[in-house]
C-alpha cells in the first residue's frame, strides 16, 4: 500500500508508554499507515493513496481504540491552530517582552549579555502544555503498569487494523473508557469506566452487573503484555491478567458482605457510583481505607468496561 506524500490530513497519535516501534507500517481501515517518528513515539497517520479524507474525528476515534487494546492513555496531539482558537493560556505565563540572559564566563572572568525573544502568543502554552500534558498522562499510566514500564504493540489483529468496523458499535463506551485511562484519581477513573458501562446498557446497569460478575473471567482471551525495562530479559507481565486476579479477590469480598451479585452491584452504583458523582451520600476522597476499597473496586468496575465492549463488538463478530 501506498502513503499519498502529497496529502495534508496527517494527524499526530501519541500513546503513552507503547513500543511505537511495533506499530510502525500498521495499516488502519485501509486508510492510513502508522509511523513512527523516533524517538518521540509519536504515530502519525499517513493516508493511502486514495483514501477518504481522514478528518480529526477519524483520529480521535483511532486514538481511543489504541488507548483500549493497550490499557494506556492516548490523545492527539493538537496544533498550534487550536490553541489560538481556543485562547488557552496559562494564568501566569512569564513575560511577553522578552529578557536577556546573563552569560558569566568564569574562565574568561567575564559577563556579557544577549537578548531573548519573547514568545510569541500561544506558542509557550503549546510548548509547555503538550510536554506536561504527556507527563501527567505517563504518570498516570505508570500509577497502574508501574514506573520504567512500556506496553507491548498488541497483535491482537495482526498487521490490518480495521478499527472502524470492529469498534465503531462501541464507541461511546471506548471513549469513556480511554478518558478513565487518563485519571490519576481512582474516583474520577471509577466514574469514566461506570459511565462506560452505562453507555452499554442504556440504565443504571446495575442489573447488567449482576448477571455479568460471573463472566468476567472470558477476558482471559485478551492479552496486554507490559514489560519493564530494567529488566529486559523478565518475561513481561499480562495486565489483564493482573487485574484480572485483584477484582476477584475484591469481588469474593464483596460477596461475602453483600451476599449475592445483585447486592454488589446495588453497592457499585448506589454506593460509589452515585456516591462520587452526587451530593447526597459521599463517598470520602482521602488517604484512608474507604478510598483504598474504591481502589480495588476500580478493577472491577474496569475489566465490566471491557466486558462491556466485547459484549458489543460480539453481536458485530457474529452479523
Amino acid at each position: 500500500m501506498k502513503v499519498d506524500e502529497e496529502r495534508k490530513d496527517v494527524f499526530p497519535i501519541v500513546v503513552c508508554g507503547l513500543n511505537a516501534e511495533q506499530a510502525d507500517g500498521l495499516v488502519i481501515d485501509d486508510r492510513v499507515v502508522l509511523h513512527n517518528d523516533h524517538p518521540s513515539g509519536i504515530l502519525w497517520t499517513l493516508p493511502l493513496v486514495k483514501s477518504p479524507q481522514v478528518t480529526l474525528e477519524d483520529a480521535l476515534f483511532w486514538a481511543d481504540c489504541l488507548a483500549y487494546l493497550h490499557d494506556s492513555p492516548a490523545f492527539v496531539r493538537p496544533a498550534f491552530e487550536e490553541f489560538e482558537r481556543y485562547k488557552y493560556r496559562y494564568v501566569n505565563g512569564g513575560t511577553q517582552q522578552g529578557a536577556v540572559l546573563t552569560l558569566v564566563d568564569e574562565a574568561r572572568d567575564s559577563v556579557s549579555y544577549r537578548p531573548i525573544k519573547p514568545f510569541q502568543p500561544g506558542t509557550l502554552e503549546q510548548t509547555f502544555f503538550i510536554r506536561d500534558y504527556l507527563h501527567c498522562l505517563e504518570m498516570a499510566r505508570e500509577s497502574r503498569h508501574g514506573p520504567l514500564t512500556f506496553v507491548d504493540f498488541n497483535q491482537r489483529h495482526g498487521d490490518q487494523l480495521p478499527l472502524r468496523d470492529l469498534y465503531s458499535v462501541a464507541a461511546r463506551s471506548i471513549h469513556l473508557y480511554a478518558v478513565g485511562l487518563r485519571q490519576m484519581d481512582h474516583s474520577s477513573e471509577y466514574l469514566c469506566y461506570y459511565r462506560a458501562i452505562e453507555s452499554h446498557t442504556g440504565n443504571n446497569g446495575k442489573r447488567w452487573i449482576g448477571e455479568s460478575l460471573r463472566d468476567l473471567k472470558s477476558l482471559t482471551e485478551d492479552r496486554i503484555f507490559v514489560h519493564h525495562s530494567e529488566y529486559p530479559g523478565a518475561d513481561p507481565v499480562d495486565a489483564i491478567a493482573f487485574y484480572m486476579f485483584r477484582a476477584q479477590e475484591r469481588i469474593d469480598e464483596l460477596l461475602i458482605k453483600w451476599r449475592d451479585p445483585a447486592g454488589v452491584a446495588k453497592y457499585l452504583y448506589n454506593t460509589n457510583r452515585c456516591g462520587l458523582a452526587h451530593g447526597h451520600h459521599i463517598v470520602p476522597v482521602n488517604f484512608d481505607s474507604s478510598y483504598f476499597e474504591l481502589a480495588a473496586d476500580v478493577c472491577v468496575v474496569k475489566l465490566l468496561a471491557r466486558l462491556a465492549v466485547e459484549e458489543a463488538i460480539s453481536v458485530t463478530r457474529k452479523a
